[in-house]
């Protein structure tokens, strides 16, 4: 059997292409470090929604939303709208514009503390200019950041983040003071050094809240510690601004730093981030008129010739109005709470240890550890989720395999901090861009030794709750005007007893054998009403290394309900090789239809001759062209689909059909 990663280089052909074609370019091949992947990373098309779309034609549902960037999901209407409008007015317009006014405006709407704001293009340059806006204002230099705390990659932020340090100065780390996520050490070296400028912090905690700090206590002592001592407090909520609540961490904990960082979500899917805080502090940035000399050699200077560019301005002022306005947070947070809840509920039934953590829209799975915790703010110590992490090669391996696995099957759910390595402790980044259709997405996942599952769908069609097949079948009348066709897989398919199809528990039987275990409550809801109709079709499929068991509805205008699981192909495979049960046999063949693809099947055995084109659609309206090899349409003729040709096969009926020549 082909190992995961055999079967993800097969799978994404194309992304391992380009990857190739960006190495005499790109170093590396690609532009952004943080996207690579072993054995090559995912080339996206284009996303919508929950969606996103990989240069192979792949759909994924991406619980990732642009590193966390995303809160409404790809391209929301209200955003794009601004943006087309803004686009025909001007993209830069060379001077000062309403636009930062109006997006400054918005921007305190949710956040009251920031009493000045200065915009940029992205988290990197918030920071940077937030610890410049400090050493200026103190007149001292140094920075106090806590241990594996990501603040960007300028030199002034790497020191204790788990970055690499190639290039950067020592000078550089000599400003740097790397603390313990400790209050208590805080002071004490606030004590003793009195050339601090400012201590700034993750809010949620290291690495987006993997490590998460015991708030609101930390905060709101780290707070009273800076404040008594005279530093400037730089709360980084580059991550946690309108995640963890609309006006960010400080509104969740009620907290007032002295700055804030932001970017990520305020910038609607732009390059748009900011620096805010008290005036005092944020005018060190202004022009004095009467004071030449202060504005040569005091003043804080920030250049950008992007910084609040009407487009990415429109983007921002669109999706600030709508978290302020439209719940989008409620729904957010509502969706993750439905994730985490159903990842504790795998991990336990499957006896892994760990569980699912986190606040808000921000989810975060610690594998090899449990504790008490609400499943909020994780309770158990800092170095014991470290221990919890891969660091011999063998874990690492597995955590790889666990995200490969997820997206051979249509789900990007992990970042990952380790180079060529996906840790499955690193944040997971939940928002309402999971919401499609009324009640929103009602993905299934399950663990499988350590690959995580879904009830799932082929690459076109909804991978969510009850998943709604919607297939056109075409007779092809002269295979020889098919356009050249790539390697095929050969199928096996047989067709189960429809009464001995039942659920026991929470599994999947036949008889007394089980195919699927440990349904998700909301999956076994739903089969179980399909499978109490009685008018279903239940499979199991090989393909190629894989194996799959399935069960339709009946075709109502084209659409029938579908689950499909994959499962172990050594659970099921002596039920298909037996040929105890009806059968097809075939080799199927893909050709790309626009942004979907022609499933082309040549039949073998007793079904030998026929040849059928298969289109899935994702939606009734969707409309597609006819390529003219195309035959008639023999959707709803019942003698084609694929479990009467295993009962009734074509040889028993073929002479009586005629040409079925085309009918378009």
């Amino acid at each position: 059997m082909a190992t995961v990663e055999e079967r993800y280089a097969q799978k994404f052909v194309k992304s391992a292409d380009w990857l190739e074609k960006g190495r005499p370019h790109l170093p590396g091949g690609i532009s952004q470090h943080a996207g690579f992947r072993t054995p090559f990373p995912l080339f996206i098309e284009r996303a919508e929604g929950p969606f996103k779309y990989d240069v192979d034609g792949y759909q994924i549902i991406d619980y990732f939303m642009g590193n966390g960037s995303l809160i409404m999901g790809h391209s929301p209407p209200e955003v794009v709208a601004a943006i087309k409008a803004q686009a025909q007015r001007g993209t830069i317009l060379g001077g000062a514009t309403t636009h930062e006014v109006e997006y400054a405006r918005a921007l305190k709407r949710l956040m009251p503390n920031l009493e000045r704001v200065r915009f940029s293009n992205s988290g990197t340059e918030s920071t940077y200019l937030a610890l410049r806006l400090a050493r200026a204002y103190t007149g001292k230099t140094k920075i106090i950041k806590f241990r594996d705390h990501v603040h960007g990659w300028d030199d002034y932020a790497t020191a204790g983040s788990s970055q690499t340090l190639g290039g950067v100065p020592q000078v550089a780390l000599d400003t740097v003071i790397v603390a313990p996520a400790d209050t208590a050490a805080v002071n004490r070296i606030l004590s003793e050094d009195n050339d601090v400028a400012g201590v700034i912090v993750e809010a949620n905690g290291a690495h987006y809240g993997t490590f998460p700090l015991q708030n609101p206590q930390f905060l709101q002592d780290l707070r009273e510690i800076t404040s008594s001592h005279g530093v400037v407090f730089v709360m980084d909520e580059v991550i946690t601004g309108f995640r963890l609540a609309r006006g960010g961490a400080q509104a969740r904990w009620n907290i007032s730093p002295d700055l804030t960082t932001l970017a990520g979500i305020m910038g609607g899917g732009q390059p748009g981030a900011a620096v805010g805080g008290k005036t005092d502090i944020m005018e060190w940035m202004a022009y004095r008129s009467d004071q030449p000399e202060w504005n040569k050699t005091q003043r804080v200077a920030q250049g950008g010739t992007y910084n609040a560019n009407p487009i990415t301005a429109a983007a921002s002022i669109a999706t600030l109005e709508a978290i302020a306005t439209k719940g989008v947070n409620a729904r957010a947070d509502a969706l993750a709470r439905r994730l985490k809840d159903g990842l504790n509920e795998a991990l336990i039934r499957n006896e892994v240890a760990g569980h699912s953590h986190g606040v808000a829209s921000v989810i975060h799975v610690t594998l090899g550890g449990d504790c008490n915790c609400d499943r909020e703010i994780c309770t158990m110590p800092y170095e014991e989720i470290y221990r919890t992490m891969p660091s011999e090669r063998a874990q690492v391996s597995k955590t790889r395999a666990l995200r490969q696995a997820m997206l051979i099957n249509g789900v990007d759910i992990m970042g990952g901090r380790n180079e060529g390595a996906a840790d499955i402790d690193d944040a997971v980044l939940v928002d309402s861009g999971l919401a499609h259709g009324e009640g929103g997405v009602n993905l299934s996942l399950e663990w499988v030794g350590c690959i995580m599952l879904k009830a799932r769908r082929g690459k076109s069609g909804l991978m969510s709750g009850e998943g709604v097949e919607i297939e056109y079948r075409f007779f092809i009348p002269d295979p020889a005007v098919l356009p050249p066709l790539g390697k095929g897989v050969k199928m096996v398919q047989c067709y189960l007893p429809r009464w001995k199809i039942e659920i026991v528990g929470d599994n999947l039987c036949l008889e007394e054998r089980v195919l699927v275990r440990n349904l998700p409550i909301d999956v076994n809801r739903q089969l179980s009403a399909l499978i109490e109709t009685a008018n279903i079709t239940p499979r199991i499929r090989l393909a190629g290394e894989s194996a799959f068991v399935t069960v339709k509805g009946p075709v109502v205008d084209y659409a029938r309900a579908e689950w499909e699981f994959e499962v172990m192909v050594e659970d099921v495979q002596d039920l298909v090789t037996s040929f105890r049960f009806p059968h097809v046999m075939k080799t199927r063949y893909e050709v790309p239809a626009d942004d979907l693809f022609w499933e082309i099947d040549f039949f073998e055995g007793d079904n030998h001759g026929l040849v059928m084109a298969e289109l899935e659609v994702p939606s009734a309206d969707h409309e597609f062209s006819r390529p003219d090899w195309l035959g008639q349409d023999v959707t709803e003729d019942e003698r084609f689909g694929n479990g009467s040709l295993a009962r009734d096969p074509w040889c028993d009926f073929c002479e009586d059909v005629g040409s079925l020549r085309v009918s378009n």
